[in-house]
């Protein structure tokens, strides 16, 4: 019955999952996602209430599912669920502090779900890119198409050119924040090619108590977009 409920509070998965990590690794509970989702939700009401409140929270779930998904770093990090500390580098470089947005990264160009894998391949040709991302018509990220994917897709007949890209979707792409320091980005290069950049941005709707975050595409960045930057200012100097 929802009636009896006072407030709902939402949370967002990578909230959650840190939670649920640091609960693991501070005080030993075995316990999975939605149990990170109801701590971080009773971490923000606790901030509300005085300060000999006692808070009682239930733990619905153990980690027993997810022993592939968030105990990963690498996953985390994939998933950009990751805390700067968990990718963060001892780097003493002069670069190494600096962040995505110091990269002046143009905003990309983006297509739409309908648009035709015949197309898609014209525009890659056509502009020398090598991915693109996908974008609904509410700006959401639904993946990446890229010139490896398309290939493999083509060279196996499981998609013609006039199907829309979206069947030729790649998702185990990385995405970054815009502020994440490029000693970090560095080291996810170690094993990425390409990362998208977003920013979060908060957005209310005519029936919404509080805000919905979404990610805004701000470019996409490559190691040679690093090498580029650090080779720059050295000459300049």
């Amino acid at each position: 019955d929802r009636s009896v409920v006072d407030r709902w509070i939402k949370t967002e998965d990578k909230e959650a999952f840190i939670m649920a990590r640091k609960l693991i690794r501070d005080e030993g509970l075995l316990c999975g996602g939605s149990s990170g989702t109801a701590v971080a939700a009773a971490m923000r009401a606790a901030k509300d209430l005085p300060a000999d409140a006692r808070v009682v929270v239930m733990l619905p779930d153990s980690v027993r599912n997810y022993m592939t998904k968030f105990l990963s770093d690498d996953w985390m990090i994939k998933q950009n669920f990751a805390d700067e500390r968990l990718i963060k580098v001892d780097n003493t470089e002069w670069w190494a502090t600096k962040t995505v947005a110091d990269l002046g990264l143009q905003s990309p160009m983006t297509v739409g779900p309908d648009v035709s894998i015949g197309a898609v391949t014209d525009i890659l040709n056509r502009c020398a890119y090598d991915q693109l991302p996908v974008l609904d018509d509410a700006g959401k990220i639904l993946g990446m198409v890229t010139v490896g994917q398309l290939t493999s897709m083509i060279v196996s007949k499981r998609a013609k050119k006039d199907d829309p890209c979206t069947k030729a979707l790649y998702h185990n792409f990385l995405q970054v924040p815009i502020d994440m320091s490029l000693g970090s980005l560095s080291k996810l290069f170690l094993r990425e090619h390409f990362a998208l950049v977003v920013a979060s941005q908060q957005r209310y709707t005519s029936e919404a108590t509080e805000p919905v975050v979404t990610q805004v595409v701000c470019g996409i960045v490559s190691p040679i977009d690093l090498v580029k930057f650090i080779s720059k200012v050295e000459d300049d100097e």
